[in-house]
């Protein structure tokens, strides 16, 4: 089934396989109240590892690529992407109230644990967005727009590594019709 969120670029790269299309995986964290140096709301940012764009002095991958201007953060700004190697298991096909995927993190540094530790004491709700690029184009922003957001959930430590559950925004709560019913628009509605 088409995916509508795709553009062109990375329809080809999933239908082709080919060389030329590498397609590189992120991920974003983010809690209320996550801050930069500066006072800024900011996130952290991981990419798998593959393919980046340089290396720190110590040998850690980063890349380089633009957000899409629609981000409530950092919007069509270039950040850099930590070289963190992350699996997403994609959730069954069998019935569940809340669908969700798996998350895991290996190598994780103290500033992930501690974005953790801050969010789990203040009870805040961690987001997390997904976002792929095309190597080569990391310039010109995400290829599928827009990117996938989920809510991190169940989260374990062991050892460098976390694991949690991604679940997906909870569209089973969003009304229908969305719309809000008004004595304006619905006349025929008795009210008490």
């Amino acid at each position: 089934m088409p995916d509508p969120t795709l553009n062109e670029v990375m329809e080809e790269a999933y239908a082709s396989a080919s060389p030329d299309k590498i397609i590189i995986e992120t991920i974003s964290f983010y809690h209320a109240g996550m801050v930069n140096g500066l006072g800024n709301p900011d996130e952290v940012y991981l990419f798998n590892g593959n393919n980046g764009t340089s290396v720190t002095e110590e040998g850690i991958p980063l890349l380089s690529a633009r957000i899409e201007p629609s981000a409530a953060r950092n919007a069509g700004q270039v950040v850099t992407f930590l070289g963190r190697p992350f699996a997403i298991t994609l959730p069954s096909m069998r019935d569940e109230v809340v669908a969700s995927a798996a998350l895991a993190v290996d190598s994780v540094n103290r500033e992930m644990h501690n974005l953790l530790e801050t969010a789990a004491k203040g009870g805040k709700q961690i987001e997390v967005t997904y976002r792929s690029y095309i190597k080569g184009v990391e310039l010109d922003g995400p290829q599928s727009l827009p990117p996938k957001k989920f809510i991190l959930t169940g989260v374990t430590a062991s050892g460098n590594g976390i694991a949690g559950r991604l679940a997906f925004l909870a569209i089973g709560n969003r009304p229908f019709p969305f719309d809000t019913y008004r004595p304006d628009k619905f006349k025929t509605l008795q009210y008490g």
